[in-house]
């Protein structure tokens, strides 16, 4: 009986690796079919398949991951005011993937991107005056672009100003604007939302030293950040 078990076992180990090697080859095949099909147009000027292609160099997929080549595609998808482009190049730059690593350069493409809007660079202004990497130390102008890009719903950037508003740093001190945008954070993290559950029931004394931790937990998660969200090419 237990060796039917462990041979029925072994089967179904085999079976689910044969599918997955599948599925990958699947994959792959799709990968290789999208840049062939992307090329002539990205050839032709389209900055969209020229931002799309880079992806593709970017990740290896369907292509061979070429960094440089990735970049190439990239800076020709901004030339055209493509904006995930632009804040694309910031990532290649803040990587050093591509090109040299240079965060005044970072900085530069991740403004341009922000200066149109794009939450996703917004965000990323505001990590750069929140820690001021790069740039001096700046509170208040930390909260204005974490601010922009919160109301676009990027929930970093609502949990990045639920902190600011409840240490008072870069805007006045106000708990009833740190909890409203703590909560927003919270619709899409879950996280975040069982902070805030647990600060909704804490006194006031207690739930003062959970901001506390609040605060370590979002620098850390900002420098993170930096390693992933920021570093993923637009969605």
């Amino acid at each position: 009986m237990i060796r039917k078990i462990v041979a029925t076992g072994i089967c179904l180990v085999a079976l689910g690796a044969v599918a997955l090697a599948w599925r990958m080859q699947q994959n792959r095949q799709a990968n290789e079919r999208d840049a062939r099909s992307i090329l002539p147009r990205a050839e032709a000027g389209d900055p969209e398949a020229q931002y799309h292609l880079a992806r593709l160099y970017y990740y290896g997929q369907g292509v061979r991951q070429d960094y440089s080549e990735a970049f190439r595609w990239s800076r020709k998808a901004a030339d055209q005011g493509n904006v995930k482009a632009l804040y694309t190049n910031g990532i290649f730059y803040d990587q050093g993937k591509g090109v040299a690593q240079d965060e005044v350069e970072a900085i530069r493409w991740y403004r341009q991107a922000a200066d149109r809007g794009y939450p996703l660079a917004e965000q990323a202004m505001g990590y750069v005056y929140f820690t001021g990497r790069g740039v001096a130390l700046d509170y208040s102008e930390a909260a204005r672009w974490y601010r922009l890009a919160a109301d676009q719903g990027d929930r970093r950037s609502q949990s990045a100003l639920a902190y600011l508003y409840h240490t008072g740093q870069g805007v006045p001190r106000n708990e009833t604007e740190a909890q409203t945008w703590y909560r927003k954070s919270a619709e899409s993290d879950p996280a975040a939302g069982s902070v805030l559950r647990f600060l909704n029931r804490e006194p006031r004394a207690q739930a003062s030293v959970v901001w506390q931790i609040v605060g370590v937990t979002l620098v850390a998660m900002l420098l993170a950040v930096a390693g992933k969200s920021r570093r993923r090419a637009a969605e």
